[in-house]
């Protein structure tokens, strides 16, 4: 995953974000919100990764950070 590390932040957001949202297939817009939780939910899941019980409900808890830090690890 390209530029992961160079995370900026102001008024055009994430670069980091924005890298996740073009591999995970949803509109690129540097913000994390709902959409974004939600796909990239459903791309680890996808992947075989463990969400938690409640699937890709937008909500990026506990099971769906670790299935994250998970994959980005897997990615390395």
């Amino acid at each position: 995953i390209p530029n992961m590390v160079n995370v900026k932040y102001g008024g055009g957001g994430s670069l980091c974000v924005g890298e996740l949202q073009k591999l995970v297939g949803c509109s690129v817009d540097k913000q994390w919100g709902k959409d974004t939780s939600t796909a990239m939910q459903k791309f680890m899941s996808d992947k075989g990764y463990d969400i938690g019980p409640d699937g890709a409900d937008s909500y990026f808890g506990t099971n769906s950070v670790k299935a994250l830090q998970q994959f980005l690890n897997d990615s390395i």
